[in-house]
This record gives C-alpha cells, sequence and structure tokens, in this order.
C-alpha cells in the first residue's frame, strides 16, 4: 500500500470527528439545518428543536441556542423546547455551532376545513348538506397564514389533501378536493397540510366524518300554505284534520329533489301496502272522516340508482276523525287499516 493511499484511508476515518468539533475541512462542511418537531406547530404548542446534519449529531456537540434574542440552556439531548405564540407571532431560533449560525423562523399558523356533500336538503336548512355514501363530498380549506396583519394568498400556499392517511390531491393553490364519501356503518378521516411557497408559513387540520344513513322526515303538507318545514310530525302525534296529506322529505338523500326520479317510495298504513302514486310518490293522504285511532304509518325509502340508500321508518299517529265522538265520550280505537282510507277522497 502506498504512502499516499495509506494517507487518505487515514483522512477518511478521521472526518467525522474533525467534522463533528470544527465542521470547517474545506470540501466536506456539513449541511446543517434546525429541525422542528413537530414539523407543522400549532398557536401556543410545545416544539423540540434540534440539529441535523449529514455527518452530525445535535448529541455530539454543544450549541449556542436563543430564542427571540434571548439565550436558551439546551437540553440533554443538544435541542431545546419552545413554546410557541399565538397565531401569527414570529418565533426565531438560532442555533451556533463551530464556525456556522442556523437560523429557523416559524409564526404558527391556524387551517380551517369545510366539507359539504351532495346530499338534498329542503329550503331553509340551516345545516350543511353531508354526503351519504356512494356520493362525493367537497372539502374546502381556510388557511389562516401570515404575521399580524398580513396575510399569505392561497395561490402561493401549496395544499396536500388526504383521505385516511392517503394522499387525494395536492398542488398549488389547491384549497379544494373533490373526495369520496365515507361508507356505510364507517368513518373517514379527512385531512389538509398547507405551506407557504416560502416556507414560512405552515398549518394543518383534519376531521373525522361518519358514514351518513339519509333519513325521512314526515311533514304535513297543507293546501294552503304548502309543506309545514317548521313543523315536522312526531311520533305518537295527533291529527285533527278529516283529511291529511303528508310529505317525506329525504333528508341527505342522493337527489335533486323529493320528486327525483332515482327515489322509490314504499307507504303501508298499518302493515297494508298503499298503492304508490306515480306524480307523487314522496306524498301520502289520509282519511279517518268514519274512523278514529292510532295509525301506523311506515315508508320504506330506496334509490334505483345507489343501492346504498336504504331507509324504513315509521310513525304511530293518533287520527281524531269526524266519527271518534261517540256517546259518553268513549273514543274509538281500532288497528284495521280499511278505517283509514287513503289518497283524496
Amino acid at each position: 500500500m502506498t504512502r499516499a493511499l495509506l494517507s487518505t484511508l487515514l483522512v477518511l476515518l478521521a472526518l467525522p470527528v474533525f467534522a463533528s468539533a470544527q465542521f470547517s475541512i474545506p470540501g466536506f462542511e456539513d449541511h446543517l439545518t434546525i429541525t422542528a418537531m413537530p414539523l407543522v406547530p400549532g398557536p401556543n404548542e410545545f416544539v423540540h428543536f434540534f440539529i441535523e446534519g449529514s455527518i452530525f449529531s445535535s448529541q455530539n456537540a454543544d450549541a449556542s441556542w436563543s430564542v427571540n434574542g434571548k439565550a436558551v440552556e439546551q437540553s440533554g439531548d443538544g435541542g431545546i423546547d419552545v413554546q410557541m405564540g399565538a397565531a401569527g407571532e414570529e418565533t426565531v431560533v438560532v442555533a451556533t455551532v463551530g464556525s456556522q449560525t442556523l437560523t429557523r423562523t416559524i409564526v404558527p399558523a391556524t387551517v380551517d376545513i369545510l366539507v359539504e356533500g351532495e346530499g338534498y336538503t329542503p329550503p331553509f336548512f340551516k345545516g350543511r348538506p353531508l354526503a351519504p355514501p356512494g356520493t362525493t363530498l367537497r372539502a374546502q380549506a381556510i388557511p389562516h397564514f401570515g404575521s399580524i396583519g398580513a396575510s399569505v394568498a392561497n395561490d402561493k400556499i401549496m395544499f396536500t389533501w388526504r383521505q385516511n392517511g392517503a394522499v387525494v390531491a395536492s398542488g398549488k393553490g389547491r384549497a379544494t378536493a373533490t373526495l369520496s364519501a365515507p361508507p356505510l356503518f364507517g368513518a373517514d378521516t379527512i385531512s389538509v397540510e398547507a405551506r407557504s411557497q416560502d416556507g414560512a408559513y405552515a398549518g394543518s387540520a383534519s376531521v373525522r366524518l361518519p358514514g351518513i344513513d339519509p333519513v325521512a322526515t314526515l311533514y304535513v303538507h297543507h293546501p294552503l300554505v304548502g309543506i309545514k318545514y317548521y313543523d315536522a310530525v312526531l311520533e305518537g302525534g295527533s291529527v285533527e284534520d278529516v283529511e291529511t296529506t303528508f310529505t317525506a322529505v329525504p333528508y341527505f338523500a342522493d337527489a335533486r329533489n323529493p320528486s327525483d326520479p332515482g327515489l322509490i317510495y314504499e307507504w303501508s298504513v298499518n302493515g297494508r301496502a298503499v298503492p304508490k302514486d306515480t306524480e307523487s310518490a314522496g306524498e301520502i293522504t289520509i282519511n279517518a272522516d268514519s274512523a278514529s285511532g292510532v295509525a301506523q304509518l311506515s315508508l320504506t325509502l330506496s334509490s334505483s340508482v345507489n343501492f346504498f340508500l336504504h331507509a324504513e321508518q315509521s310513525w304511530n299517529l293518533r287520527f281524531l276523525g269526524a266519527g271518534s265522538a261517540f256517546p259518553g265520550g268513549a273514543q274509538q280505537s281500532s288497528s284495521d287499516s280499511s278505517i283509514f282510507r287513503t289518497g283524496v277522497q
């Protein structure tokens, strides 16, 4: 082995020791960075900072740390723990190792997620439409980036969307994403990470969405005022009118409206099936002009285009009826569906 080769091997073997101590061997300088854990800290959250490099470990050498200009003692692993400020409040961390001075600036940020489905909701519904299985939902991220009094435009932010941990969409300015709805009897976790183009701001948020089973809510369809959306028919309720038309509103169903041709309504009264009304399938009219008592109104709701939709509901309603009064104040009560006529009389 030649003397030149032996000298080269000795230098290479000793390189990590010298590099950790002084980082100034020409041609072998280690590129150091300050790493934060968690990577995307939120407001008022504690963050652990440490130094990383290709051959450097923060445990191998002392570093001088400062936070917002104030000296901070390093912990046993060579890093420091710092509590972030409020959203938009800047925290500057500086570390000096040998001849290198490293700086990391973090401005805690927050991100909001709005999720909206394609399920049907009636007029004046105050909530957001949910997404039934077999459909899609739209998620929107609203980042609150920037120092106090400033802001960062969405086209300067990189968004990464995940569903159950898998990346489903990403891109600069992509603040919205179209995702598949959670499965029936299951739940999905939707998350988004947003990071400014210059790396100064970052934030993340997530939401867990359960699968939605559409339900039908019963309302009276009054001939003068229309559907009483403000007064849902409750289980065990009383009906005073001799003839009453009921409308089933399919909340969150995969439909454009209650009369959507894809919806299938199957009505029954006290176990007897009611013939389908092709023009108003979501409505049923009950006439109790010669009867009174409790009638069990049942509905099975399904869809010809979405096999996930299948809802079965029933309401026990007491009809007072025109023939309810008997001598002595007695009340007629029956479960025979033949005494309750269906359809407009």
